[in-house]
């Protein structure tokens, strides 16, 4: 990958800060993470809405100005001028990270060894964290999916027992009432008995009061069986009516759990290929800086056997130079 390529592609690879921050710090990992971020906070302050991955020259100035590195007018336009980095007449977080960190821009876009694998490799980890943000939402979601059951049967339960209560206390009440009738009819039918008993005028009128009084009572006991019955269908309707409401609300718990399950299951295929790449970027680019390495002991072993043949060229010129001088030597004595 070119240089001018990766400066090119960064900007739609990593769109936002904290997408360009993660990628300055997989880049430069010996850079304390948390400087970083707080470099990036302070640019989002001075950032604004309408551009907010860019600054002008004032704002530059301004960013270091509340960083507590007062600048004059021309200091400034000349830093400027060294940040923009791209020549875009615009400053992005990663030229600042770069010159506050004194990191180099090209190493950052085309780091050692095969630069698309490195790339690859941060992009990798990248979605890894992303991924890993999505799984503690899933969890958070499914945390509060389980906390709305619980507080769902608890409300059914909750109505069961009340509905239960209300039945009780209308059976007790009934039961109590009827009782009470139940003992006044019995004063009544003794005193009638004893008045027939003793005969005459007021013990005939006595049995036929009695005889009067039974179709009465058959009437209200009918009156009150009707009563009742109508009483436990009405709390029988409501407590149908609640589970009802309690199976509709569970069925509906069911299918988002359902659905919150398909969900991490999804979750968990996409952090596994998200792993998969990741070690394959790893070992890619472990196999790039072992290749490198290679051909740079290759060359190292190629430019030391160059040297010492040359140096063993000069040697043997030197000594044929020298046996030419000695022989120049003893001709001329011999002359």
């Amino acid at each position: 990958m070119s240089d001018h390529k990766s400066q090119a592609a960064w900007k739609t690879t990593y769109p936002t800060t904290k997408d360009r921050v993660e990628f300055f710090s997989q880049r430069f990992p010996q850079v304390d993470r948390h400087k970083i971020f707080e470099v990036a906070e302070q640019f989002d302050k001075v950032a604004t809405q309408k551009s907010p991955q860019e600054l002008e020259q004032d704002q530059v100035q301004l960013f270091f100005e509340r960083r507590g590195e007062t600048m004059t007018a021309q200091s400034i336009k000349k830093l400027f001028v060294t940040i923009d980095e791209d020549k875009d007449s615009k400053v992005n977080i990663l030229e600042i990270l770069c010159a506050i960190f004194k990191t180099d821009w090209k190493h950052l876009h085309a780091a050692s060894g095969d630069a698309d694998a490195v790339d690859k490799l941060a992009e990798a980890k990248l979605a890894a964290l992303k991924l890993q943000e999505a799984k503690e939402a899933e969890k958070n979601q499914t945390a509060h999916l389980s906390d709305d059951m619980k507080k769902l049967a608890e409300q059914a339960e909750q109505k069961k027992h009340e509905a239960e209560q209300q039945k009780a206390a209308l059976e007790a009440s009934l039961a109590a009432k009827k009782k009470e009738e139940d003992d006044k009819k019995h004063a009544e039918e003794e005193k009638k008995k004893a008045s027939v008993a003793q005969g005459g005028a007021k013990g005939r009128a006595a049995m036929f009061d009695i005889a009067a009084h039974g179709t009465q009572d058959t009437t209200q006991s009918n009156a009150e069986r009707i009563k009742k019955e109508a009483a436990e269908r009405k709390a029988k309707q409501e407590m149908d009516k609640l589970a009802h409401i309690a199976s509709e609300k569970a069925a509906e718990l069911e299918k988002a759990a359902h659905e919150a399950a398909e969900k991490a299951a999804e979750v968990k295929k996409q952090a596994e290929e998200a792993e998969r790449e990741r070690k394959e970027a790893e070992e890619k680019a472990e196999a790039a800086a072992a290749a490198k390495k290679l051909r740079d002991e290759f060359l190292a072993a190629k430019a030391k056997e160059d040297e010492e043949k040359k140096h063993k060229a000069e040697e043997e010129k030197k000594k044929q130079e020298e046996s030419k001088a000695r022989l120049a030597a003893k001709a001329a004595a011999f002359k």
